[in-house]
């Protein structure tokens, strides 16, 4: 299917004000974004909306849970103060021309200033039409970089370790299938000389720890349960302890 790109451009402004400029095939508009929010509101609906979805995955349309609404309230905010005035003219004619062309609209958002990179903008919802940007259209974001990243390079054959952990206090997965899988997918570039697989002997620390110690590894393939904490923002690997129980790392 032929995608037609919206792209939006949000760049530094001063006294909470930012210049939006918008591109499609119909044209261009500019107009400007206030965010109401100060940053003490802002990092409270942050807040609010982490925990919302990190409680639940259900992001459905119609009227929304009582978890889902701050996620849904906050994409409609961020989704007023983005596509406003002459934007908003142009992105509801964009849609319209998607749907006449029977194609896909595609949202192209690059955002500059650094204190708006933090914002879930994946979470824009627009209200006329009752949905989520994201689950309508796909969504491209750019993130605001001082250089160009260098492609990673690294010396054949490319060395890959592998873990499974599965501690017994967490659900059971099918971690048979899984290593069978991988080991399929690099079966060629094995027999070429272009990969090495080995795997972690435990479900440990101390296991990943001796692992790591006979590197150099290019790519670390975890099988297990994650996490995410709150407190430090970070994910997590569920490992297991010596009792087999879970040990979050």
């Amino acid at each position: 299917m032929t995608t037609l790109d919206f792209e939006l451009e949000i760049n530094p402004g001063t006294g909470g004000t930012y210049p939006v400029a918008a591109r499609a095939p119909g044209g261009e508009a500019a107009a400007t974004m206030r965010l109401l929010l100060s940053s003490a509101d802002l990092d409270h609906h942050l807040a609010v909306v982490r925990d919302k979805v990190l409680a639940s995955s259900a992001v459905l349309r119609g009227a929304p849970t009582a978890d889902e609404r701050p996620v849904r309230d906050l994409g409609q905010r961020l989704f007023e103060a983005l596509v406003a005035d002459d934007v908003r003219s142009l992105y509801v004619a964009s849609r319209q021309r998607a749907r006449e062309k029977d194609c896909a609209l595609r949202l192209v958002l690059r955002v500059r200033p650094p204190e708006l990179a933090r914002l879930p903008w994946e979470f824009l919802f627009d209200p006329g039409q009752q949905d989520y940007l994201g689950l309508t259209m796909p969504l491209v974001r750019y993130p605001e970089v001082l250089a160009p990243r260098q492609p990673l390079e690294a010396v054949l054959p490319l060395r890959i370790l592998g873990m499974v952990a599965r501690p017994g206090d967490q659900h059971s997965l099918e971690v048979d299938e899984e290593r069978r899988r991988l080991r399929t997918a690099v079966e060629g570039l094995k027999r070429e000389g272009l990969v090495e697989l080995s795997w972690v002997a435990g479900q440990t620390y101390n296991a990943l720890q001796d692992a790591l110690d006979q590197g150099p590894w290019h790519v670390f393939h975890f099988v297990g349960h994650g996490g995410y904490n709150r407190d430090t923002e970070e994910g997590t690997l569920a490992l297991a302890d010596h009792t087999g129980r879970t040990r979050r790392v």
